[in-house]
């Protein structure tokens, strides 16, 4: 029963569930304009896959890698550090290799051993 109301809210226009999303995530008050649409994009993307295998088990991961971006924007500190440029200096190599997120889809996809000036980064600023 879940997964069909999942479905059904999936099939809402963007602009109700951008006005209803931040009732059940408050912490979306700190996302730009931009990545809310992006979170709001992404999760019924997610609840329509889920709702078609009757699981919900993928809207965690969804969900908790928006919620760990607001808490960044949300921290004007943290927020300046992690997108100051980089220093230009190689840290070497990441162990077990570099992987990035895809800008598009969030899929997986594996990155050159070695990039110059970035370090482990594992995941992107879903709005840069």
């Amino acid at each position: 029963m879940t997964t069909r109301i999942l479905s059904a809210l999936a099939s809402a226009d963007e602009p109700v569930l951008l006005k209803a999303f931040p009732a059940a995530f408050p912490w979306m008050k700190f996302l730009p304009p931009g990545d809310a649409h992006a979170f709001v994009e992404e999760f019924t993307e997610t609840a329509r896959a889920c709702a078609e295998l009757g699981s919900l088990g993928a809207l965690g991961p969804v969900i908790e890698a928006w919620r760990a971006t607001a808490e960044i924007h949300a921290d004007p500190a943290l927020l300046k550090s992690l997108t100051a440029p980089l220093d230009g200096a190689d840290h070497g190599t990441c162990p077990g290799g570099l992987q990035r997120v895809s800008p598009k889809r969030g899929d997986r996809v594996a990155s050159p051993p070695r990039a110059a000036g970035v370090g482990c980064a594992v995941r992107r600023h879903p709005g840069g």
